[in-house]
């Protein structure tokens, strides 16, 4: 079985070496192949990544830029490339915090085979505010079914770190949805058109909110 973990990178110089290593880190028996998407970063993000290679038995692919394409034609390229059975993404100011964090969200997409994703609790790090917050649980059980009618209230998801998908569905997407300003929220509510997505309790993950982010530096 083959996992592709999507590496979105964009002048992460700063963050990068912590979300490589909680990459690197991670205990399955499974192939990883790393998916290098560098949005034609200005800093040193590319040559830190590089680093890595020869520090793990993972495998490194690093898709070619010639220009900055912007955020969803990033992902759009990094998700054309998956060939795995499973794809986990990882932003590059992001960290998994649990070895076992790749591992939880296949064995629970293996034992709920009608589920076309999964994502996870997590950390949440407002570092301008230095402050966390980890979103309560209140369910008995180590998981969550959420659809698509209960995320069009709201985002339940939060962000893409946290996300495992079947490749299946990554390799099929519908390329309108690259029309759009597509994220963990759009996406979560059209992969819930295929069944339900597994919500797991265990939080494995760790998001940075900061004011050069993606997301939390807009209005």
């Amino acid at each position: 079985m083959k996992i592709n973990v999507i590496l979105i990178t964009y002048n992460h110089a700063g963050y990068i070496r912590q979300t490589l290593e909680s990459i690197l880190m991670q205990q399955t028996p499974h192939e990883v192949e790393i998916i290098v998407a560098d949005d034609c970063s200005t800093d040193s993000t590319v040559e830190i990544v590089r680093e890595y290679e020869n520090k793990t038995s993972f495998g490194f692919i690093y898709l070619p830029k010639e220009k900055n394409t912007g955020y969803i034609r990033n992902y759009q390229q990094a998700f054309a490339a998956c060939t795995g059975d499973f794809v986990a993404i990882m932003e590059g100011d992001d960290y998994w915090l649990k070895p076992n964090h790749l591992q939880n969200h296949i064995d629970f997409l293996e034992k709920y085979n009608d589920s076309p994703m999964s994502y996870n609790r997590h950390l949440r790090l407002f570092e301008d505010q230095n402050r966390e917050e980890i979103f309560d649980w209140t369910s008995e059980k180590e998981y969550e079914y959420v659809t698509t009618e209960q995320l069009a209230l709201g985002n339940r998801i939060g962000n893409l770190s946290c996300c495992v998908f079947r490749g299946e569905r990554i390799k099929n997407l519908d390329r309108k949805l690259f029309d759009m300003e597509i994220a963990d929220w759009m996406l979560g509510m059209y992969m819930g058109q295929f069944g339900s997505l597994l919500y797991l309790k265990e939080v494995t993950s760790a998001y940075r909110i900061h004011d050069s982010g993606q997301w939390s530096r807009m209005s």
